[in-house]
């Protein structure tokens, strides 16, 4: 049997409210004067009267008594019948508004969900979203949407779309909101333009701010050296550093793996020389592999199996010793120029100051040098892992680690092992891409798919109209709904005859056009944590510099090569 749509629903109310208006005025009448007609006045129109004028077809009349009682004149009522039709009205109005609305309709969602049950997130779910990190701007009271994350973030989007503007720079700017995060924070800067807006604001609230800047883009002044503490007997760390620093990709060969793991002893023989010579520095473990006997020497007289190893690999005659040396030099390519030689030199900070929770670090990079002294931040980042594991504290804060153009690192595997184990010490990673097939290029399948799905907070933007399978896919994570739609029939016979009835569907919550996969002014967040709603959150981004909330708290940047 078909749906009644709501045109018939109309007529429908249309037929009982001539009904109700055939009865109401006795009802009314009734109600006003009692049951008992003994009390009723004959001067009036009476229930057997207003009865006997319908019997005859006397509508007129009848229609004059409503008037009457719309002008509140009719006698029969104290307030000359006002208060009855205000009554009438309602009830019409509501019950058959009710009626025709809730007419199920094409496209409608039906409430079995047996085909799905997608839809965004709605506002009492938003507004549960009110303390820690912010995200957006709910659509509807345009208020900042917060989560607090005991997990890592991703962000998803294009080039020059507000990552910086609308994700990192309002947390680290920390406007005087209640809920607002205020943790301490490590910044991967490809541009400077992050340090420059907030460097200012974090101090006046007293934080510590170190800025690590090679090449003078911020006027930056720390240096940080990774072998002044270094423990020289701590040999599986530095084996394990080796493997991070080494080059190596998602489907690398036997042969490139063989290598890898000779260089690898190589690169452990060159740090632990550095070391026991007391020229703790990266440029003198690089020194080291440029003269293999030198290397041999500074070892000494230890008797472990490390040095060993590394005497073995001096004296050996290997055809493939170059290729070795070659491939354990790449962990040191980035010292090739003098100003990474003294960013490395005498430390003025060490990375345990962050676990403090008061102390900021800036990595200020040009996007050019990124992928060149990669080994350098991947150097940096494991070992503020390792320090926040070996000093593991409940009551620390928790360190926010914003990795922008993550892919510039170069694939690095402790990112990948963070994803799951790293929240557990203290620290969350919040890595950007440019998009989802740059994870794939960097980690291969397996590890986007490690980083996508271990993700607390996924956030997703501006795909590219040009990406058909992009914007497919981010219809897919959207999911379906189930929904009534129409379907017609046709019979041709003697006399044509058609048929419209309505079946169930699963309709895609947002097809690959819809406005949150290609607005420029919106965001998507999934939240796969316990804590948070797990539909789709539809925000509209926070933009710093024209938001008032932070008028006064960022150091303006003017837009390079604004057309």
């Amino acid at each position: 049997m078909n749906q009644i749509d709501s045109f018939w629903r109309g007529i429908i109310v249309f037929v009982l409210t001539i009904a109700c208006l055939a009865v109401y005025y006795p009802l009314a009448f009734v109600v006003q004067h009692g049951f008992d007609p003994t009390s009723w006045h004959d001067a009036l129109l009476l229930p057997q009267g207003w009865f006997e004028n319908l019997q005859h077809k006397e509508i007129l009349p009848c229609i004059g008594v409503y008037v009457d009682m719309v002008r509140g004149e009719h006698r029969a009522f104290a307030d000359g019948g006002v208060a009855a039709m205000a009554i009438l009205a309602a009830g019409v109005v509501v019950g058959g508004g009710f009626f025709i609305l809730s007419a199920p309709r094409p496209g409608l969602r039906d409430p079995r969900t047996v085909l799905g049950s997608a839809r965004f997130a709605n506002a009492a779910e938003r507004a549960a979203m009110a303390r820690g990190l912010e995200l957006g701007l709910d659509p509807i009271t345009n208020q900042p949407v917060r989560v607090q994350v005991e997990g890592n973030l991703l962000s998803i989007a294009p080039p020059r779309t507000g990552k910086t503007s609308g994700l990192i720079i309002p947390n680290l700017a920390m406007p005087p909101d209640l809920g607002v995060w205020d943790g301490p924070a490590v910044v991967i800067d490809p541009k400077g333009e992050i340090y420059r807006a907030v460097a200012n604001r974090r101090r006046r609230l007293g934080r510590t701010v170190r800025c690590l800047d090679p090449f003078n883009i911020v006027g930056g002044s720390d240096r940080w050296n990774p072998l002044a503490t270094q423990p020289a007997n701590d040999l599986l760390y530095l084996q394990h550093l080796a493997r991070l620093l080494l080059p190596g990709s998602a489907g690398a060969s036997e042969s490139s793996q063989f290598f890898r793991n000779r260089a690898a002893v190589l690169f452990l023989g060159a740090v632990l020389a550095a070391l026991r010579s007391d020229q703790r520095t990266p440029l003198a473990a690089a020194g080291y592999l440029k003269d293999l006997p030198a290397l041999a020497a500074a070892l000494g007289n230890a008797n472990d199996l490390a040095t060993r190893a590394v005497r073995a690999f001096v004296a050996s005659e290997a055809k493939s010793k170059e290729d070795v040396i070659s491939t354990a030099e790449q962990a040191f390519d980035w010292l090739l120029d003098e100003r990474m030689q003294r960013l490395t030199g005498q430390p003025t900070f060490a990375l345990e100051e962050l676990l403090g929770g008061d102390t900021d670090l800036f990595i200020v990079v040009p996007s050019e040098a990124t992928d060149l002294i990669a080994g350098f931040l991947r150097w940096l980042l494991a070992d503020l892992f390792t320090v926040a594991r070996r000093r593991p504290d409940p009551q620390r804060r928790r360190i926010l680690c914003f990795i922008d153009e993550a892919a510039q690192l170069g694939r690095f595997e402790a990112i990948v092992r963070a994803a799951g184990e790293l929240p557990g010490h203290g620290i969350s990673l919040w890595t950007f891409w440019q998009s989802r097939q740059q994870i794939i290029d960097t980690y291969g399948e397996a590890g986007a798919h490690t980083m996508t799905d271990t993700a607390e907070i996924v956030t997703v933007s501006d795909l590219p109209a040009v990406s058909v399978e992009e914007r497919e896919r981010f219809s897919r994570m959207l999911g379906r709904y189930t929904a009534r739609l129409p379907s017609t029939s046709q019979t041709h016979g003697v006399e044509d005859r058609g048929s419209t009835s309505q079946g169930l569907q699963g309709v895609s919550l947002e097809d690959e056009t819809g406005q949150d996969i290609l607005a420029a002014d919106a965001l998507v967040v999934f939240a796969n944590g316990r804590r948070y709603t797990r539909h789709p959150v539809r925000l509209y981004k926070t933009r710093a510099f024209d938001d008032p909330r932070f008028a006064g708290l960022l150091t303006g940047i003017a837009p390079v090569g604004k057309s």
